[in-house]
C-alpha cells in the first residue's frame, strides 16, 4: 500500500509539473471529414443523411484553435446542403490525445425536393452550434479523430428543431 502511495504522489507531482504539450500551437491544420448528420425532432424533411466535409485551421496558442470549414450533407432520397462555418475551439492537451470543445456559427444552404414532379424549395439559414471532438495524433504531422456537432437552423427551427452531425476526422498539420 505505501509503494502505491509514493507511486501516486510521483506520478501527480510529475503531472503537475509538466509543461504542456502544445497540440496545435503555430501550426496549420488541413481536415477532412465523413460521417453521418440527422435531423431530429418533427420535420418534414428527410431526417438521415451523409456528411462530408473539409476545413482549415490555426493553432492560436496551447489552448485556443480557429477553424473554417465547408461541409456537403446529402439527406437520402430529396435533400442537399452545403454550408460555411467558422468554430473557435478550446483544446485540452493530454499528450497524444487532445479532448476539445467549441462554438460553430456560419451559414448554411439547403436545396429540397418536394417530390418529382415539383420544383425544389432553396433556403439559406444561420447555423449556430457547438462541438466536442477528440483526436489521436498519430505523430506531429496527422491526427486522427472523432466529432460530435450538435446545431441549430434559427430561422427554420419548427421545421429543424434540431441537427446532430457525427464525424470521422482526419486533419494534416504543418508547422509554420
Amino acid at each position: 500500500m505505501k509503494a502505491l502511495l509514493q507511486t501516486s504522489a510521483v506520478v501527480i507531482l510529475a503531472s503537475a509539473v509538466s509543461s504542456s504539450a502544445f497540440a496545435y500551437e503555430d501550426q496549420l491544420g488541413v481536415t477532412v471529414t465523413l460521417g453521418y448528420s440527422g435531423i431530429f425532432g418533427d420535420t418534414r424533411l428527410p431526417p438521415h443523411g451523409a456528411s462530408a466535409g473539409v476545413g482549415i485551421s490555426y493553432g492560436l496558442g496551447d489552448t485556443w484553435e480557429l477553424r473554417g470549414r465547408a461541409d456537403y450533407t446529402f439527406f437520402f432520397t430529396r435533400a442537399h446542403r452545403g454550408a460555411l462555418t467558422a468554430d473557435l475551439v478550446y483544446l485540452i492537451d493530454v499528450l497524444s490525445f487532445v479532448p476539445y470543445v467549441g462554438l460553430s456559427v456560419g451559414g448554411a444552404l439547403s436545396s429540397v425536393d418536394a417530390d418529382a414532379l415539383a420544383p425544389s424549395e432553396l433556403r439559406g439559414d444561420l447555423v449556430v452550434g457547438a462541438v466536442v471532438g477528440g483526436d489521436i495524433m498519430l505523430d506531429r504531422s496527422w491526427t486522427l479523430g472523432f466529432e460530435i456537432r450538435p446545431y441549430v437552423m434559427p430561422l427554420h427551427f419548427a421545421s429543424e428543431p434540431l441537427n446532430l452531425a457525427a464525424l470521422l476526422r482526419v486533419q494534416r498539420l504543418i508547422e509554420l
